[in-house]
C-alpha cells in the first residue's frame, strides 16, 4: 500500500510539472509544428488599419479583417491590407520567436479622393498654416498684408471667418509686406510671424481668437537688437531673441517687458523646456571646428562634443518615454549623434565627454533633423535619402525614397509613424522604414499639407486653371473612400 501510494504521489507529481512546464510553453508562445513535429516558439502580432477595417493577408492566405491578433512562427511574413475604394498597403516582416509586433499603424488612402474647393484666392497666399491641435487653417489673404482666412476644418458647411492684424501692430514700414508663419503656440491660439518689408523684418504674435490682443515684438522689445525670434517652451509671453550679427542670444518677458542676457558666441540653437538650451559655439583655439553644448538655467555650459564647422548645424531635443533625447549634426558630417538625457550624463562626470547614445549616418548633407509626432522616431534627410531610429524598439532604419525633392526641400512628419512631402505637385506620404510611397493629390510645394484632427481629411493649397472664381484655392480632400 506505502509502495502503491508513493508511486501515486511520484506520478502525480510528474504530471503536475508536466502540465505546468506545458503551459508555461504555450504561454511563450511555443507550439508543435504539426507537419514536422518540431516545437517551434510563435510571435505574436497585432494588426489594425485606419481609416477602416481592412481584409488581410499574410503571404497570400486571408486572415479575416484587420483588428486581428495573430500567433505565428519565426520567419518572414508578407502583411497584405485591402478594401474597396482604397490603395492597399503591404509590409514584408520578419518575425523572431517570442517576440510581439504591433502593426497598428497602417494607413489605407482612398484611391479617388472626393475633392471640395474651399476657398478661391485671387493670387497665392504667403501663408497657409495650421494650428498643433489641427483644428484650424489659417490662410492669408492675398493682396492684404495682416489680413487671414480662419478655416474650422471640423466644420464642413460654413467653415470660414476673416481676421486681421490691427494697423498700429502691423505698423507703416515700407512695403511690400511679406508675411511668413514661423512658429506656433501650444495654446493653439497663438502664432508668431514674420514681417519682411523693404529693409528689414519684423516680428508679430497675432493672436487668432482676440485679434486686437495682438502685439509687434520689435515695440515690446524697442531696444533690442535681433534678427529671429523662437517661443521659449512653445508659449507665447516667453521669447528667445537671436541676433544674427553678434550672435547674442537673450530673453524676452511679455509680461514684465524686459529682456535678459543668455548666451554669446551662439550660431545655432535649440531650446527644450523652460531649462534647457542645446547651441553651438565656435571653439575656442581650433577656427575647424565648433563646439555643440547644453545650457542649464543654472547658468552653466556643458560640452556634449565638437563638430566640423560647416554652414549650417542640425539640432532638436525631445523626450521619449521619460528620457531626454538630443540630435546633434553639422552640414560638414554624414553623421548626426543621439544623446540620451544628455544633462544627467555631463553633469555626473563633468571632466568627461558624454559617449553618444546611437548614430544616424547619412550620405550628404544632413539637412533635417526631426522628431515624429509621438517622438518615437528620430529622423534625418539628406535630399531623397533617410535615416531614422526607432526609440522604442531600437531599430536603424536607413533608405533611398527615390523622390525628386527639390534642393532645401524638407520632409515632414504627418503623424507619428508617416512622413510627407509635395512632390511634383502632389503630396506623397510613405512610412517610416520607407515603404508604402503614396502620391496622393495635388498640391503647392510652397505649402505643408494640412490634416485634420481625425485624418479623414487633408487640406491643400493649390493654384487652379479657373480664372473666374480666383487663380489659387484651398481644397479639401476627404479621406473617406466615397464621401466628401
Amino acid at each position: 500500500y506505502n509502495i502503491r501510494l508513493f508511486v501515486g504521489f511520484v506520478l502525480i507529481s510528474i504530471a503536475i510539472v508536466l502540465a505546468t512546464t506545458i503551459m508555461a510553453l504555450i504561454t511563450a508562445g511555443y507550439s508543435i509544428n504539426r507537419k514536422t513535429g518540431q516545437v517551434i516558439q510563435n510571435s505574436l502580432v497585432f494588426i489594425n488599419s485606419q481609416p477602416v477595417s481592412a481584409n488581410l493577408y499574410v503571404n497570400g492566405v486571408s486572415y479575416g479583417t484587420t483588428n486581428a491578433r495573430l500567433e505565428l512562427g519565426a520567419g518572414s511574413y508578407t502583411f497584405l491590407l485591402n478594401q474597396t475604394g482604397y490603395r492597399s498597403w503591404s509590409n514584408t516582416v520578419a518575425l523572431l520567436g517570442g517576440s510581439v509586433e504591433q502593426l497598428v499603424y497602417p494607413f489605407l488612402f482612398p484611391s479617388n479622393p472626393q475633392k471640395t474647393s474651399i476657398n478661391s484666392l485671387p493670387a497665392e497666399p504667403s501663408i497657409a498654416s495650421e494650428t498643433p491641435d489641427r483644428h484650424w487653417l489659417l490662410v492669408s489673404v492675398p493682396n492684404q498684408p495682416g489680413s487671414f482666412y480662419n478655416i474650422d476644418t471640423t466644420n464642413t458647411k460654413t467653415p470660414i471667418t476673416t481676421l486681421a492684424i490691427p494697423a498700429a501692430v502691423l505698423g507703416t514700414e515700407p512695403g511690400p509686406n511679406t508675411l511668413s508663419a514661423v512658429e506656433w503656440s501650444t495654446d493653439n491660439i497663438h502664432l508668431l510671424i514674420k514681417d519682411t518689408y523693404q529693409g528689414g523684418v519684423q516680428f508679430i504674435m497675432f493672436d487668432r481668437t482676440d485679434p486686437t490682443a495682438s502685439f509687434n515684438v520689435n515695440q515690446l522689445f524697442p531696444t533690442a537688437q535681433f534678427t529671429s525670434v523662437k517661443l521659449d517652451n512653445k508659449a507665447f509671453d516667453k521669447l528667445y531673441l537671436y541676433n544674427q550679427a553678434d550672435n547674442n542670444l537673450a530673453l524676452g518677458d511679455v509680461t514684465a517687458k524686459t529682456v535678459t542676457n543668455i548666451l554669446s558666441n551662439v550660431l545655432s540653437f535649440w531650446p527644450y523646456g523652460t531649462d534647457q538650451i542645446l547651441y553651438t559655439t565656435p571653439e575656442t583655439g581650433d577656427t575647424n571646428k565648433v563646439d555643440a553644448k547644453l545650457w542649464n538655467s543654472n547658468g552653466k555650459s556643458y560640452v556634449l562634443r565638437d563638430l566640423p564647422v560647416g554652414s549650417s548645424y542640425e539640432l532638436n531635443m525631445a523626450s521619449f518615454n521619460g528620457n531626454l533625447y538630443a540630435v546633434i549634426g553639422s552640414s560638414s558630417s554624414d553623421y548626426a549623434y543621439i544623446y540620451k538625457n544628455p544633462l544627467n550624463e555631463v553633469q555626473a562626470a563633468p571632466t568627461k565627454l558624454p559617449l553618444p547614445y546611437t548614430l544616424l549616418v547619412v550620405t550628404g548633407i544632413p539637412e533635417n533633423a526631426t522628431f515624429s509626432n509621438s517622438a518615437r522616431f528620430i529622423s534625418v534627410q539628406s535630399g531623397s535619402q533617410f535615416a531614422l531610429y526607432d526609440l522604442q524598439t531600437d531599430t536603424h532604419y536607413r533608405y533611398d525614397t527615390g523622390l525628386a525633392f527639390q534642393p532645401n526641400q524638407l520632409a515632414t512628419w504627418m503623424d507619428g509613424n508617416r512622413l510627407d512631402a509635395v512632390i511634383g505637385g502632389k503630396v506623397t506620404i510613405w512610412d517610416f522604414d520607407g515603404t508604402n510611397v503614396v502620391p496622393f493629390v495635388d498640391s503647392s510645394v510652397s505649402f505643408l499639407p494640412a490634416f485634420n484632427q481625425g485624418y479623414n481629411a487633408l487640406y491643400t493649397v493649390l493654384p487652379t486653371q479657373n480664372s473666374t472664381t480666383g487663380q489659387w484655392q484651398v481644397v479639401r480632400n476627404s479621406l473617406i473612400a466615397g464621401k466628401p
